[in-house]
């Protein structure tokens, strides 16, 4: 098998041209080609080896340098060879009249490769004027020697370590002419760049970009229109318009939390009491031009990065990060202005002209009589990376059981029709030290203060009970007896 894959690599010809002085410059130029013809498998004409006596060695010059068959001609260059190349003298003059001819001429110029041997007392690159803006390989160095002599290997074989990547598909934000996709998108670029470089202005671009993103959410506003399309179907043409919206976010809040929290959950949780905004816009239901408003499509994007946001922490072990999200009052808005604290659960709401309205329509037309139709379009468009679909119904049944634990309100684990497994992060929690670091998210600051927070948790949720919704019971689905046992 071996030799079959050496057999279809074809061997690059080399030939090349040097001077005889000085005498250590030689030998360490012989030194090369050996390692080259010995190690590196390259066919390398060289007078040493390939000029017998009797040969012409101008013409042995002249036809090498001309021969389409040699792939590449190394110029070893130090100063006796630049010297000698500009005044024309000896074999290395002639020599290089020739190449430089070829040089001026070829179309094919990267057939010629300057490579530096040494370098002058002054430690200055010594090149010949014909091949002074060249890009070169530098072996004059023992620090870089190994590094640039692979870099020439694999010039010679055509394998670039720096090899350009294939042509990718064009953006779809291009191809739909969607100016809105395009800024969040640049929006982001420029993040990931200040992240990269350690720049300090990270939390003004997490303001803006987070500011930008539900700016242009707002303008996707559902209004009554002269249309004859199902109101329903609207608010499913918003919906489907929001993923490649949810993906860049998501990919945002993948580089966000790379960098210290401080520098950002202030703005997070800010951004997140603005949400409410558009989630509980149609509580009026009509505007100043008594026009019909809906909000179902947010309500719907809104919870569904919520429970993403919460799934990527948690795989990144941003268990800090988790709790100050879930364990913090946010002072939301709603659609008259009215101010108050809320939790978490806010950002979980019934979507009725989904999971009825559109569900009962397409029923009629043979559809499926779907428990909750915009739960289960959250879990049938899981995609992103390399989030499962049962990674997303693990977060929705943990942030029930903590809501149960920590909350007035009660987040609702819908996902829960899929069946219920065991929670992953729970299982991990049988280890002790895994445990010290998950038990925040729950505010508890040990495994008796859980029990206690369960034995105070009303027994309607410690074991609801919904024919279509099968709960596992607080404590087993916690996994509280193992926990911090190992």
């Amino acid at each position: 098998m071996e030799e079959r894959k050496n057999s279809e690599i074809r061997r690059p010809k080399v030939f090349i041209s040097y001077s005889w002085k000085p005498e250590k410059d030689k030998d360490k130029v012989k030194e090369i080609v050996d390692r080259l013809i010995e190690d590196s498998g390259v066919i390398v004409t060289i007078d040493i080896y390939d000029l017998k006596p009797g040969d012409d060695k101008i013409d042995f010059m002249e036809k090498m340098v001309k021969d389409k068959n040699i792939d590449k001609v190394l110029v070893f260059c130090n100063k006796e060879y630049a010297e000698k190349a500009d005044s024309r003298e000896g074999g290395v003059g002639t020599e290089s009249m020739i190449i430089s001819q070829e040089v001026y001429e070829t179309t094919t110029q990267s057939k010629f490769i300057p490579v530096i041997l040494t370098k002058d007392e002054n430690g200055e690159l010594r090149l010949p004027i014909f091949m002074k803006s060249r890009i070169y390989f530098d072996l004059s160095d023992t620090n870089t020697f190994e590094d640039q002599y692979h870099e020439l290997e694999n010039f010679l074989y055509n394998k670039s370590s720096n090899e350009k990547p294939k042509l990718g598909e064009i953006p779809k934000y291009i191809l739909e002419n969607n100016p809105i996709q395009r800024k969040v998108h640049h929006k982001l670029e420029r993040f990931i760049n200040a992240v990269t470089e350690g720049k300090n202005n990270l939390p003004i671009l997490i303001d803006d970009y987070l500011d930008y993103m539900l700016n242009e959410l707002k303008c996707m506003i559902i209004e009554d229109d002269t249309r004859e399309i199902p109101f329903d179907e609207k608010i499913n043409d918003k919906i489907i318009t929001t993923k490649p919206i949810r993906n860049n976010f998501l990919e945002f809040f993948e580089w966000m939390i790379k960098i210290k929290e401080d520098l950002y959950i202030d703005i997070l949780r800010k951004n997140i009491e603005k949400w409410s905004e558009l989630i509980f816009l149609e509580n009026s239901y009509y505007n100043k031009n008594n026009t019909k408003r809906c909000s179902q499509h947010y309500k719907f994007f809104f919870k569904e990065i919520f429970l993403y946001m919460i799934c990527i922490a948690l795989k990144n072990d941003k268990f800090d990060l988790v709790s100050d999200i879930l364990n913090y009052n946010y002072w939301i808005i709603d659609s008259t202005d009215r101010h108050s604290y809320a939790d978490y659960t806010f950002l979980q709401n019934y979507m009725k002209l989904i999971d009825e309205t559109r569900r009962d329509r397409l029923l009629n037309e043979g559809g499926t009589n779907w428990l909750s139709l915009g739960n289960t379009m959250i879990y049938e468009r899981v995609d992103y990376n390399n989030i499962k679909q049962e990674d997303i119904k693990e977060i929705d049944i943990l942030l029930y059981y903590i809501s149960a634990l920590n909350t007035k309100n009660i987040w609702f684990p819908y996902l829960v029709m899929y069946g219920q497994n065991e929670i992953s992060y729970m299982k991990r929690a049988e280890s002790k030290i895994y445990f010290e670091k998950i038990k925040k998210i729950f505010d508890v600051k040990s495994k008796d203060e859980l029990i206690k927070k369960i034995e105070n948790t009303p027994e309607r949720e410690k074991r609801r009970y919904d024919h279509n919704y099968m709960i596992n019971d607080i404590e087993y689905g916690l996994n509280i007896e193992k926990l911090s046992t190992i």
